[in-house]
């Protein structure tokens, strides 16, 4: 089954220092460059493009990633990691693909997993977004980025009592996060748990936002509201 209204979007985006002759954009330092060690510098500049990645200047952060190619250093995993999400920003999906794939056999392997699943499940591949993410949960239990992007894939192909247990487990995990609330929220309402799904919507403190997810729930699924009434 469809839902293209699913609230909340998994796709969650998940940097080193300066080479020789680059100053990074937007980061300060708390000594020169010039001081830093070769492994300080590379660190310091992936982290710039990091910051490029969440600023979501996903093409400038391609180009810092060539010119760190570029300048022949030796790709360490957190650079094909800022590489499958720039990538990945720029709708270049096999090519984000091919990058997180290539931390498999690293210390980010999960991440790289749930890099894939990102780009499958931009892809619409729902099924095989759910395997990736899938993979990433087993290698990174406590996160609750991977489940939340576990159960709404799950959601997208069917999965529905799973996906309400997982968006359980990373409520727990992550008890601040709205995405993960309103994903709970339109599972459980998926499930007909009026209860459950009451719950959820007595903790929305902002009124109007209550008001808005519920309205639009009444609208998607004719019949049901959390408060019972018909």
């Amino acid at each position: 089954m469809r839902n293209p209204w699913l609230l909340g979007a998994a796709l969650l985006l998940a940097g080193c220092g300066a080479l020789p002759g680059f100053t990074p954009p937007h980061t300060q330092v708390a000594a020169p460059v010039k001081d830093l060690t070769p492994a300080g510098q590379v660190s310091l500049y992936l982290a710039a493009v990091d910051g490029l990645v969440k600023q979501q200047r996903y093409g400038a952060a391609l180009a810092f990633l060539d010119r760190y190619a570029v300048d022949g250093r030796n790709p360490e995993p957190r650079y094909w990691l800022l590489r499958g999400d720039a990538l990945l920003g720029c709708k270049r999906i096999p090519e984000a693909l091919g990058a997180d794939g290539k931390l498999s056999a690293t210390a980010l392997a999960a991440q790289g997993w749930n890099g894939q699943g990102r780009a499958l499940a931009a892809a619409r591949d729902w099924r095989g977004a759910e395997a990736d993410f899938r993979q990433a949960v087993r290698s990174d239990p406590a996160n609750a980025d991977f489940l939340n992007n576990l159960a709404y894939a799950g959601l997208h192909v069917g999965a529905r009592a799973d996906a309400v247990t997982e968006l359980r487990q990373a409520r727990e995990l992550d008890p601040r996060s709205v995405l993960v609330r309103d994903n709970l929220f339109i599972a459980l309402a998926l499930q007909r748990d009026r209860a459950g799904a009451q719950a959820i919507l007595a903790d929305i403190a902002d009124g109007a936002k209550r008001e808005k997810i519920r309205t639009t729930l009444e609208a998607l699924l004719p019949g049901f509201t959390p408060e019972g009434k018909s």
